[in-house]
């Protein structure tokens, strides 16, 4: 399996962040990932063997996932991670489809002057 390149992103440390990633076979159908659970991983980059975060997104469609980041998610050291998608059958099988690149920038968690 190619490993399929995400968007590279930034956002704000503390920001929420709701990626969203459509999966579509080569052929254009439609595949059915209604029995695996999605994983949405950073790893600092250039250490991808080391997780940062790890949320289990939610399957908002047969092939469409979801991953629900809050402030106290992106509340982390900033920087630039690998994001990484994996996908877990019910055998225990893993898929890793596609990755890019996230930086968080330094910002402060006030919201009064």
């Amino acid at each position: 399996m190619t490993i399929q390149r995400i968007d590279d992103v930034t956002i704000a440390r503390g920001g929420c962040y709701n990626p969203q990633f459509v999966f579509v076979n080569e052929d254009g159908s439609i595949p059915d990932y209604s029995n695996y659970t999605g994983y949405y991983i950073l790893s600092v980059y250039g250490l991808e063997d080391e997780n940062v975060i790890s949320i289990t997104m939610e399957l908002t469609d047969t092939n469409i996932f979801t991953a629900m980041l809050n402030s106290a998610d992106t509340d982390i050291e900033p920087g630039t991670y690998t994001a990484k998608i994996i996908l877990v059958d019910e055998n225990g099988n893993q898929y890793k489809p596609c990755r890019g690149v996230i930086s968080i920038l330094n910002d402060t968690m006030e919201v009064d002057a």
